[in-house]
């Protein structure tokens, strides 16, 4: 295993929030810390600009800043950070509602080394929470909405709110395959037309596809909400594995302002990826023979 080698000699520190690694040659020559259960969330930009101050170097240059998926199929991103002296590699592992960090220092003489180090231990990290979950996922928001991120949900308000009383619900990928459980979650965190009165009739179904060959239907329904008449709208995708559930409302008079980025975020969605991490440990197995 890889690992084992670039790792051999090494010294290992188990600590409260992770793990601490440190090269033969000493700390200050070469060492990678792990640290997991990082909240909030925050853009990678901004823990590397943090880094920077600290370091006392605010100008120093990022380079080969990339996304990437693991073998579990959960969202990550790496960069090297070139401090004097010192090359930072980072990477940071998404999980649902947290990240784990992944910081590897080198002098010059290991550097190479060390990002490799980081990569493999990114790329194979293992998160643990199981593929098929509550998951979110890539789609392209709203240009100019707010986002307010609610538990399992992303909401966007219109630009003109409360002119215009628009709101965009992307919930998060939910198991496609239905059972008792999870149909109550969706009665209790995703079923919205049930709050309108005097609803209508629902419509025909709309067929709809993303650009990334999810396919699905969009349902209207016509109601009452606070009094004045609304409009809902509904969006689901579906692959193999995962439903991918946008919802729209709106003031009646407000709809055509709205409808026109709900299907643009609709159209964007991606796939939640799929893991790997099952597929190569199948490669393992000699080692219970």
């Amino acid at each position: 295993m890889r690992l084992n080698e670039l790792v051999a000699g090494w010294q290992k520190y188990s600590q409260a929030d992770g793990i601490l690694l440190m090269s033969p040659h000493g700390l200050d020559v070469a060492a990678l810390r792990i640290i997991e259960e990082l909240r909030p969330i925050r853009p990678f930009a901004a823990i590397v600009d943090e880094i920077r101050v600290r370091a006392g170097h605010a100008e120093a240059p990022l380079v080969g800043a990339q996304w990437f998926e693991t073998l579990e199929g959960e969202y990550a991103v790496i960069g090297t950070l070139l401090l004097p002296g010192v090359q930072r590699t980072l990477a940071m592992v998404l999980r649902d509602d947290s990240f784990v960090l992944i910081d590897g220092g080198a002098q010059p003489a290991m550097a190479d080394h060390v990002a490799e180090l980081v990569r493999l231990v990114a790329r194979h990290y293992f998160i643990g929470l199981g593929e098929i979950r509550r998951r979110p996922f890539l789609y392209d928001p709203p240009p100019g909405w707010s986002a307010l991120r609610h538990r399992h949900a992303t909401r966007y308000l219109h630009p003109d709110q409360p002119l215009v009383g628009g709101i965009i619900t992307a919930h998060d990928a939910r198991p496609a395959a239905l059972n008792r459980v999870e149909a109550q979650d969706r009665v209790l965190f995703v079923d919205a037309a049930n709050q309108l009165t005097e609803r209508s009739p629902p419509f025909e179904p709309m067929p709809i596809a993303s650009r990334h060959a999810l396919t699905g239907l969009v349902h209207k329904v016509h109601g009452q909400s606070g009094g004045r008449p609304a409009t809902h709208l509904q969006a689901t995708l579906i692959d193999d594995r995962f439903a991918y559930i946008v919802q729209m409302e709106a003031p009646r008079d407000d709809v055509e302002d709205v409808i026109r980025p709900f299907l643009d975020l609709v159209r964007s969605i991606r796939p939640v990826p799929k893991s790997l991490a099952v597929r190569s440990a199948a490669s393992l197995i000699h080692w219970a023979e």
